[in-house]
């Protein structure tokens, strides 16, 4: 039987959800890992993987409290997060993976109290979009607030830029666009996020480089197929008027640089301020460098309202001016000169294609390595619209167009004309090259698969009819040839035509 010690955790590990029942079970069955003790029982747990260290620490030194939050089983200290400290947890039932935000109340005053927040972060978990890090639960416990997210690996776009510089403008302006994606879908359904900045923009997953950083530690870039995540959605406290706020509480400047200017005597968060947030995100991206400098809260919220930030066509003089000039447009001071998220999307797709990247004749075409993480990223040009994907379409060749489609035909055809002949317009140069007969007289037609099984079921038919037809005819011949004893055989062995008695006979 296992010692007090061990049967006391294992009701323990099994009450908060700690260990599965059945493995409470097992362990209870396996008399002589139990009846080590407790310090032999944790280290087995670790080795089996059933156990962290964290946990194997907490429960050797008496720390029961801390491997359970709010119903749900913790797995490791995550560090610092805004308003609080993270943890890293696992749902009590799936066994998956999620973090858990534990934030002080205290962190909500002035301006906000902790049942709006909660109920405001309810809210949010509903929105889902693959853009976006999803708020799965919050409450209250203990005289603490918590969140729970999903788990997320990887960098924020802020300490990424840090290591591997600028980014070439079609990697900044897909980063971008993906994240103007998650922010559209939220403002689409009411909500805004208030705190827009490359901190909170997670790209995942991440590829290690052959570089190293000045410290010799690994230095990692983003994976082919990385994507971006907008953090902290939900999470984002109501605050007063931020020229208020910094002077009661003394807010570091770097924190206030993607601050929208209407945000310095308003506390309302907007979708045009997540535009700004967005587009001087960008400029971080495509410089490396922060948009606002100041050495004081007080500077640079007057740089804020009034100052303008890095310009970016001199850091980037290889950016095409469309993109410079949407950029632009994005942080400007007035809210209502911003183009809505959606439009920003519609135009960041159209930079985001590497293949239409002019190669300058004196300079090696750039490898994956060095597209990223070189200091003077390639030239590019606006494609002819926008472009989500670097797959290029298949064109018909360049003397056939194909005909838009203006209604059924009745007959499931596709028609195709020259190009010389849609010239002069959609319809009347249709109409006029049908007219000339210069159509061509072999069409295609266009059949689903139930029409095709069809059509193979009726030829099978028709020549299972003609061989069931064929029967008698080949019977009769066959006949006639005597095989089937139309005749006799002499002593050679021949056939020998049986004589008819009146044959060549006139009979009266």
């Amino acid at each position: 039987m296992p010692s007090e010690s061990v049967a006391t955790f294992l009701t323990f590990a099994r009450d908060n959800r700690l260990l599965p029942t059945e493995q409470v079970q097992e362990l209870v069955r396996q008399s002589e890992v139990p009846q080590a003790g407790l310090p032999a029982l944790c280290d087995a747990l670790v080795s089996r993987g059933l156990l962290t260290p964290f946990q194997a620490t907490c429960i050797r030194e008496g720390r029961g409290q801390d491997l359970s939050f709010a119903g749900y089983p913790v797995l490791d200290d995550l560090g610092p997060c805004p308003g609080g400290f993270a943890q890293k947890a696992r749902h009590p039932s799936l066994r998956t993976p999620l973090i858990i935000r534990r934030l002080s109340v205290d962190w909500l005053a002035p301006a906000d109290n902790l049942s709006a927040y909660i109920q405001r972060a309810q809210q949010v978990s509903t929105l889902t979009h693959q853009n976006l890090a999803m708020l799965l639960d919050a409450g209250a416990y203990e005289d603490q607030l918590f969140a729970v997210l999903e788990p997320y690996e990887g960098a924020h776009l802020d300490s990424l830029v840090r290591d591997i510089g600028p980014m070439p403008a079609f990697l900044a302006c897909a980063f971008g666009r993906q994240a103007a994606m998650g922010l559209d879908a939220a403002h689409r359904t009411g909500y805004a996020h208030g705190d827009v900045r490359p901190a909170n923009l997670y790209v995942s997953p991440l590829t290690q480089s052959s570089r190293v950083k000045a410290d010799g530690s690994p230095l990692f870039r983003p994976a082919p197929t990385s994507g971006v995540k907008v953090a902290e959605f939900g999470l984002v406290p109501r605050r007063p008027p931020m020229g208020e706020w910094i002077v009661a509480h003394l807010e570091s400047p770097g924190a206030l640089a993607y601050l929208p200017p209407e945000r310095v005597a308003s506390a309302e968060a907007t979708p045009a301020g997540d535009v700004y947030g967005l587009g001087l995100s960008l400029c971080y991206l495509l410089t490396a460098a922060q948009p606002f400098q100041a050495a004081t809260a007080a500077d640079m919220l007057a740089k804020i309202a009034g100052g303008a930030p890095l310009p970016l066509a001199a850091l980037r003089p290889d950016l095409p001016p469309e993109l410079i000039a949407l950029v632009g447009r994005m942080i400007a001071k007035s809210p209502a000169e911003r183009p809505p998220m959606n439009a920003v999307i519609d135009r960041l797709g159209v930079f985001i294609s590497p293949i239409s990247l002019p190669v300058a004749p004196t300079a090696p075409p750039p490898t994956a390595e060095s597209s990223i993480l070189d200091n003077a990223p390639p030239q590019l040009r606006p494609n002819a619209s926008p472009a989500p994907s670097v797959l290029l379409p298949v064109e018909p060749p360049a003397e056939w167009t194909v005909t838009p489609y203006q209604g059924s035909t009745g007959d499931g055809e596709m028609m195709f004309a020259p190009a010389a002949a849609l010239a002069g317009g959609s319809g009347a140069g249709m109409s006029d090259f049908a007219a000339s007969g210069a159509v061509p007289a072999r069409r295609r037609r266009m059949m689903s698969a139930a029409e095709a099984t069809k059509e193979k079921k009726k030829w099978l038919m028709i020549a299972l009819g003609l061989w069931v037809v064929s029967i008698p005819l080949w019977i009769i011949l066959l006949y006639t040839w005597g095989v089937l004893g139309g005749g006799s055989r002499n002593d050679a062995g021949n056939t020998k035509p049986t004589a008819t008695p009146n044959r060549g006979k006139i009979t009266h």
